[in-house]
């Protein structure tokens, strides 16, 4: 199971997200017209360090990009703080094992097109530290 894979199945599965998202937590991109709050999961690093004497360390630190889209700027703040506390702390999840995530910067955006409704936005960059569970 990939790292963005597990993060999808961990937030789909945290009540405050699942709340405020339902279903609707993707991988890399959201389908067109899907309706809204959602959030897209993006990788954005994932460095396969090594350690001392040429083996792979199996603790790794991986960035990723969580967009938290919605229809007000308030819901999409909502879902990324949903989105933060549900990534905090340790989780076993498929195949991969989350130690930590740490907020690395939070900024809003929009989508403002004539004759399309708005979308408003909160992307939120995480260092999450993971392995692959034994």
């Amino acid at each position: 199971m990939s790292l963005t894979a597990a993060t999808r199945d961990r937030l789909s599965s945290a009540d405050a997200v699942a709340s405020i998202a339902g279903d609707r937590v993707y991988r890399d991109m959201r389908i067109q017209g899907d309706p809204l709050p959602a959030a897209v999961i993006f990788l954005i690093s994932g460095p396969r360090s090594s350690i001392f004497g040429g083996g792979d360390q199996s603790l790794r630190r991986s960035r990723l990009q969580i967009d938290c889209l919605a229809e007000s700027q308030t819901a999409a703040d909502d879902l990324s703080e949903a989105v933060i506390a549900a990534m905090k702390g340790p989780e076993i999840v498929g195949s991969v094992s989350f130690s930590h995530a740490f907020v690395a910067n939070v900024r809003g955006t929009s989508s403002r097109e004539p004759g399309k409704p708005s979308v408003f936005g909160a992307s939120v960059d995480l260092f999450v530290w993971w392995r692959t569970a034994a």
